[in-house]
């Protein structure tokens, strides 16, 4: 993994009505074993958050690693408060949702349905303690 906590700022944008671009950042890294500059583009969210990027998908990394850099996109300002090479992601625990969908492939109207809900830990830490809530709208 190399694993990174870092604040990222969007770029202004010069005309407000446009929807925001698109961040994302690039890790550039080198390798004894592959000539050239390898690259993995992840992206990025507006905050402090530490990312996770399990780099052993991407067919270059392996073997000894002499450079490693990283690259903001263009719409993005970020400021980098640690980066770190391991075999174990890093920081705190970090949930996503992966998926949401209705347990039946095809639901029948008036009859219960049942919601599921996968959700990973791309963190570090251990998550604990958790608690969900789905709110539906009046008549649901």
């Amino acid at each position: 993994f190399v694993s990174m906590r870092m604040t990222v700022t969007p770029a202004r944008r010069v005309d407000s009505s446009s929807a925001p671009p698109a961040s994302h950042a690039t890790i550039f890294f080198a390798t004894e074993q592959k000539h050239g500059l390898q690259s993995f583009t992840f992206p990025v969210e507006a905050g402090t958050q530490t990312y996770n990027l399990d780099l052993l998908g991407a067919s270059a990394w392996g073997g000894r690693i002499v450079a490693l850099g990283l690259k903001p996109g263009e719409a993005t300002k970020v400021a980098v408060h640690w980066l770190r090479v391991s075999d174990q992601p890093q920081g705190p625990a970090q949930l996503k949702v992966v998926s949401f969908a209705v347990e039946d492939a095809l639901p029948r109207a008036t009859v219960p349905a049942t919601l599921v809900a996968r959700v990973t830990n791309t963190g570090g830490e251990t998550a604990s303690n958790l608690q969900a809530s789905l709110v539906l709208p009046k008549g649901v």
